[in-house]
Protein backbone atom coordinates (compact mmCIF):
# COMPACT_ATOMS: atom_id res chain seq x y z
CA UNK A 1 0.00 0.00 0.00
CA UNK A 2 1.46 3.24 -1.00
CA UNK A 3 0.22 7.06 -0.52
CA UNK A 4 0.87 8.64 -3.26
CA UNK A 5 1.59 12.10 -4.56
CA UNK A 6 -0.07 15.11 -3.06
CA UNK A 7 -0.24 18.62 -4.98
CA UNK A 8 1.29 21.13 -2.68
CA UNK A 9 0.67 25.03 -3.57
CA UNK A 10 3.44 27.11 -1.94
CA UNK A 11 1.61 30.33 -0.90
CA UNK A 12 2.18 32.54 2.12
CA UNK A 13 5.20 34.31 3.69
CA UNK A 14 8.85 34.68 2.62
CA UNK A 15 11.49 35.34 4.64
CA UNK A 16 15.15 35.53 3.93
CA UNK A 17 17.49 33.16 5.04
CA UNK A 18 21.19 34.61 6.12
CA UNK A 19 23.68 32.52 3.22
CA UNK A 20 27.03 32.59 3.26
CA UNK A 21 27.39 32.40 -0.69
CA UNK A 22 26.24 34.85 -3.35
CA UNK A 23 23.29 32.81 -3.37
CA UNK A 24 19.76 34.16 -2.20
CA UNK A 25 17.92 31.78 -0.50
CA UNK A 26 13.94 31.71 0.54
CA UNK A 27 11.86 30.30 2.70
CA UNK A 28 7.92 29.78 1.60
CA UNK A 29 5.26 28.56 3.70
CA UNK A 30 2.85 26.47 1.80
CA UNK A 31 -0.26 24.93 3.64
CA UNK A 32 -3.44 23.18 1.93
CA UNK A 33 -5.94 20.68 2.19
CA UNK A 34 -6.93 17.09 1.09
CA UNK A 35 -10.28 17.16 -0.99
CA UNK A 36 -13.89 16.39 1.30
CA UNK A 37 -13.37 12.56 -0.55
CA UNK A 38 -9.51 12.03 -0.94
CA UNK A 39 -8.52 8.70 -1.95
CA UNK A 40 -7.99 7.59 0.74
CA UNK A 41 -7.61 3.70 1.09
CA UNK A 42 -7.08 1.08 3.94
CA UNK A 43 -5.84 1.27 6.57
CA UNK A 44 -5.01 4.71 6.18
CA UNK A 45 -8.88 5.59 6.07
CA UNK A 46 -10.00 3.85 9.39
CA UNK A 47 -11.21 5.66 12.06
CA UNK A 48 -8.77 7.10 14.55
CA UNK A 49 -5.83 7.07 11.93
CA UNK A 50 -5.20 10.89 11.37
CA UNK A 51 -5.85 10.83 7.63
CA UNK A 52 -9.37 12.20 6.96
CA UNK A 53 -10.96 14.15 4.29
CA UNK A 54 -10.43 18.12 4.63
CA UNK A 55 -7.24 17.14 6.54
CA UNK A 56 -4.73 20.18 6.42
CA UNK A 57 -1.20 19.92 5.43
CA UNK A 58 1.54 22.46 6.19
CA UNK A 59 5.08 23.26 5.65
CA UNK A 60 8.22 25.17 4.90
CA UNK A 61 11.01 24.69 1.95
CA UNK A 62 13.69 26.83 0.61
CA UNK A 63 14.44 27.72 -2.73
CA UNK A 64 17.48 29.25 -4.62
CA UNK A 65 16.49 32.48 -5.75
CA UNK A 66 19.56 32.50 -8.67
CA UNK A 67 17.94 29.20 -9.84
CA UNK A 68 14.64 29.56 -10.60
CA UNK A 69 14.69 30.24 -14.72
CA UNK A 70 12.92 32.85 -15.97
CA UNK A 71 9.96 33.18 -17.80
CA UNK A 72 9.02 31.52 -20.45
CA UNK A 73 10.69 28.70 -19.85
CA UNK A 74 10.00 24.94 -20.02
CA UNK A 75 9.23 22.31 -16.75
CA UNK A 76 12.56 22.74 -15.07
CA UNK A 77 14.07 20.75 -11.78
CA UNK A 78 16.07 22.52 -9.75
CA UNK A 79 17.61 19.74 -7.35
CA UNK A 80 18.71 20.14 -4.07
CA UNK A 81 22.13 19.31 -4.31
CA UNK A 82 22.54 22.14 -6.93
CA UNK A 83 22.15 24.71 -3.65
CA UNK A 84 25.57 25.76 -3.29
CA UNK A 85 25.65 26.20 0.32
CA UNK A 86 22.94 23.09 1.24
CA UNK A 87 25.27 21.61 3.17
CA UNK A 88 25.21 24.51 5.69
CA UNK A 89 21.18 24.46 5.33
CA UNK A 90 19.48 22.67 8.72
CA UNK A 91 17.44 19.71 7.16
CA UNK A 92 14.28 21.10 8.89
CA UNK A 93 15.27 24.55 7.67
CA UNK A 94 15.25 22.83 3.47
CA UNK A 95 11.94 21.34 3.68
CA UNK A 96 9.30 20.66 6.61
CA UNK A 97 6.25 18.40 6.08
CA UNK A 98 3.39 18.18 8.55
CA UNK A 99 0.81 15.88 7.08
CA UNK A 100 -1.76 14.17 9.59
CA UNK A 101 0.25 12.26 12.87
CA UNK A 102 3.14 12.79 10.86
CA UNK A 103 6.08 15.09 10.22
CA UNK A 104 8.85 15.08 7.49
CA UNK A 105 11.94 16.84 6.95
CA UNK A 106 14.79 16.38 4.19
CA UNK A 107 16.34 14.31 5.91
CA UNK A 108 14.05 11.43 5.76
CA UNK A 109 14.12 12.00 2.18
CA UNK A 110 15.34 8.32 0.54
CA UNK A 111 15.55 8.93 -2.96
CA UNK A 112 19.19 10.49 -3.03
CA UNK A 113 20.72 7.84 -4.44
CA UNK A 114 17.72 6.76 -6.81
CA UNK A 115 17.62 9.39 -8.98
CA UNK A 116 19.12 13.59 -8.58
CA UNK A 117 17.69 13.45 -4.77
CA UNK A 118 14.74 15.74 -3.81
CA UNK A 119 14.45 18.95 -6.03
CA UNK A 120 11.60 21.97 -7.03
CA UNK A 121 10.00 21.99 -10.22
CA UNK A 122 9.41 25.30 -12.22
CA UNK A 123 7.58 26.28 -14.62
CA UNK A 124 7.90 29.61 -16.56
CA UNK A 125 9.40 30.77 -13.40
CA UNK A 126 7.09 29.41 -11.00
CA UNK A 127 6.77 26.49 -8.30
CA UNK A 128 5.56 23.59 -10.26
CA UNK A 129 6.22 20.71 -7.78
CA UNK A 130 8.07 18.85 -5.58
CA UNK A 131 10.04 15.85 -5.63
CA UNK A 132 10.43 14.15 -2.58
CA UNK A 133 10.14 10.13 -1.20
CA UNK A 134 10.61 8.80 2.40
CA UNK A 135 9.15 5.76 3.51
CA UNK A 136 7.73 5.75 7.31
CA UNK A 137 5.70 3.31 10.00
CA UNK A 138 2.09 2.89 10.20
CA UNK A 139 0.28 -0.18 12.03
CA UNK A 140 3.29 -2.24 12.00
CA UNK A 141 3.92 -1.61 8.41
CA UNK A 142 6.10 0.39 6.17
CA UNK A 143 4.98 3.18 3.59
CA UNK A 144 5.70 5.07 1.53
CA UNK A 145 4.93 8.48 0.85
CA UNK A 146 6.00 10.29 -2.70
CA UNK A 147 5.40 13.67 -3.49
Amino acid sequence: MRIYGLAIGVAAAIAAITSASADTYYTASFSGYLGSSPNIRAPFNQPGSGFTGGMEFTGTIVFDADLIPGSPSPATNVYFKDFADIGLIPAATALTLNFGPYSFDFSDNINTLMTSGPGIQYLNGHFNGLQFITDFAFQGHTYQLRL
